[in-house]
């Protein structure tokens, strides 16, 4: 009977501590973003690419509101193939917002008491400065989170040229040192992938030859995480004096092991580990942490921590009984 009541208060605690745990979670990225404030991502994430300016000129952006680049040509004397940093997503390269407009919106929004915050998505290095200035320009507006985001290494299954970690950890820091640099690696779905021991000890040593001491935060495949508890864990360990973190993204086409996604925040602290997932994913992942599955590895480790700890004061009460 003893050793059964012993077995139940286990079960408990580690249900009460997961249902605990999944409920600071449930809120964590709004607590990440939000400062002191209910400070959310803006829906609207942005990739900063080359497009000439006569493909912004539409209702949406009046002529007199095109970005600087444009000058005061007249409208039938506007340059073809001027710099301007426009908001689209690959592989669509034309749109009918730009960076300058888009982030007149966000300030807009949050003056108006909507509070979110802006992410950027570097996909190359052609459109960094002029983007970075026009962030620059409005400083004192930006009163809210912001995330420059690029792909800086080469990563997990991918072939594909990152964008050069030097140049765009050196003019970000420079123009916008306030922001939270998104780092992460090129990546390409594969079974098993991993972020290997040489992956993080690489981004580890580019953030350190620039000198970089804003925050950071990492971005990761969550289809890669299972097998890159420990390197992940390494990383956040020898980035802490930059308040690293960790966000975790999939696409919906990837299998992911969504027990593992539980088990990382356990190990590295609910307060680093972020959440970016499509529906059907997020809804997975929601139910688990909900509902304290403990056929997870996350929860079979809770609980079997809990179980071996009533074990062990099980024996020493026995013990100091029986002396």
């Amino acid at each position: 009977m003893t050793v059964f009541k012993h077995l139940l208060i286990s079960i408990v605690l580690c249900v009460a501590y997961t249902a605990h745990n999944a409920g600071s979670l449930v809120q964590m990225i709004r607590i990440h973003l939000k400062i002191s404030e209910r400070l959310e991502v803006t829906s609207q994430w942005g990739l900063c690419l080359l497009c000439s300016c006569a493909k912004l000129v539409n209702q949406y952006i009046p002529i007199e509101n095109l970005p600087d680049a444009a000058g005061s040509h007249p409208k039938d004397q506007l340059p073809t193939e001027a710099v301007i940093p426009i908001m689209v997503h690959p592989p669509i390269l034309i749109s009918d917002i730009s960076l300058k407009h888009w982030l007149k919106r966000v300030i807009l929004a949050n003056q108006k008491g909507k509070k979110n915050g802006a992410k950027l998505d570097f996909k190359n290095l052609d459109i960094l400065e002029e983007s970075l200035q026009i962030l620059k320009n409005n400083s004192k507006e930006i009163n809210f989170p912001l995330w420059l985001n690029a792909d800086i290494l080469q990563g997990p299954g991918s072939n594909k040229q990152p964008i050069d970690a030097n140049a765009f950890l050196h003019l970000c820091s420079e123009y916008f040192p306030s922001a939270t640099l998104s780092v992460g690696w090129t990546t390409q779905y594969i079974p098993d992938g991993a972020y290997t021991q040489e992956m993080v000890e690489d981004m580890n040593q580019v953030l350190e030859d620039n000198q970089i001491k804003q925050s950071v935060t990492f971005p990761i495949r969550a289809a890669f995480v299972n097998n890159s508890l420990e390197t992940l864990e390494w990383l956040l360990d020898n980035t802490h004096g930059l308040s690293s973190t960790i966000t975790v993204w999939s696409s919906a086409s990837d299998s992911v092991n969504i027990s593992a996604l539980l088990m990382l925040r356990d190990r590295v602290g609910h307060d680093v580990v972020y959440y970016d997932l499509p529906e059907d994913q997020q809804n997975e992942f929601d139910n688990m942490k909900n509902t304290g599955n403990l056929t997870s590895s996350a929860g079979c480790q809770i609980y079997f921590s809990y179980l071996c700890l009533s074990i062990i004061f099980k024996y020493i009460i026995t013990d100091i009984y029986a002396k």
